[in-house]
């Protein structure tokens, strides 16, 4: 199969994702956005609608059909407020899925929820740990193989109904073995998210200054840049599907495309396992496409592990 056939192929996996997620995230969040009252009136008579406004005097909810209706509290016997959050979840899952945060090595635009401590490997030789510090922040520490280790912050923030705005900020170094010495490395990643935690569409930049963070022995200190476009759709309780195509370039020449299509099952509530397949492609123009193993674009397999600690 051609290089050209297998880009193709990962767009178009990507696009089967984002456009069922699309139709489906709208779906859930266009009349969940609201606090939802059930009103008890004195004559007997029950009014349900979504929470307009709310004060000491009166309340003021939308009903079915639009229409605001305003019911001061003298003529009302009881009154119950619901959560459109908890019912979201009652009606369509019954717990939340551990790597809402991420699709494989991307994230997205939703960060730990406060309290929550989690772990996440990829092969067993990189991952990271989190932790939710508040409502829009995360603390992250981790490491890419045995050579770069980093500290993140992060922060995000709901805008509107179903968009989500992230931005994560990295320090740390990366040591060579060969010359014995440390080199520091910086990242940003802002990004937003549109949709919810369960099923969105993700589109971010990535920006690095440092050496390469694999190897730890090439210390060309470089700025590289790119973006990434990536869809997640949970279908099921347990499963969700995720596809992921980034592309790195180092000062406008040499360029790397990654692209994934992986699975995610959540075991439980305290631990998830994910697998897939990814592919790497590298081209310079100069030198032209950067073969690996004979492949103008080098398959490989995808395996990781997510672990709840709180």
């Amino acid at each position: 199969m051609s290089s050209i056939k297998i880009h193709h192929l990962l767009i178009n996996l990507i696009f089967i994702v984002l456009i069922h997620s699309n139709f489906q995230s709208q779906d859930s969040t266009s009349t969940l956005n609201k606090s939802i009252a059930v009103i008890h009136k004195n004559n007997g008579e029950t009014i349900r609608g979504f929470v307009y406004h709310n004060d000491a005097e009166k309340i003021i909810i939308n009903s079915r059909n639009e229409q605001k209706i305003t019911i001061p509290y003298s003529q009302i016997a009881s009154i119950e407020f619901i959560s459109t959050e908890s019912l979201k979840n009652e009606t369509e899952f019954k717990e939340e899925h551990l790597n809402y945060t991420q699709n494989c090595f991307f994230p997205t635009g939703f960060t730990t929820k406060k309290g929550d401590f989690t772990g996440n490997a990829h092969y067993g030789l990189s991952g990271n740990a989190k932790i939710g510090i508040s409502d829009n922040f995360e603390l992250t520490a981790g490491t890419v193989s045995f050579f770069t280790y980093f500290l993140s912050i992060g922060y995000s923030k709901e805008i509107g109904k179903v968009l989500q705005l992230g931005i994560n900020g990295y320090g740390g170094f990366t040591f060579d073995f060969n010359q014995n010495n440390l080199t520091p490395i910086y990242c940003i990643i802002p990004r937003f998210s549109i949709g919810n935690k369960n099923r969105n569409i993700t589109m971010g930049f990535i920006g690095f200054l440092g050496t390469d963070l694999f190897i730890g022995s090439n210390l060309n200190y470089e700025f590289m840049y790119g973006g990434y476009i990536a869809a997640k759709n949970r279908f099921k309780e347990k499963w969700s599907v995720s596809s992921e195509l980034a592309s790195v370039s180092i000062k406008g020449l040499h360029t790397t495309y990654i692209g994934n299509f992986t699975f995610n099952f959540m075991r439980n509530f305290y631990s998830s396992w994910s697998f897939g397949i990814g592919g790497i492609r590298s081209e310079d123009p100069v030198n032209g496409i950067q073969y690996l193993a004979n492949l103008p674009f080098f398959p490989f397999p995808y395996f990781g592990y997510m672990r709840r600690f709180n």
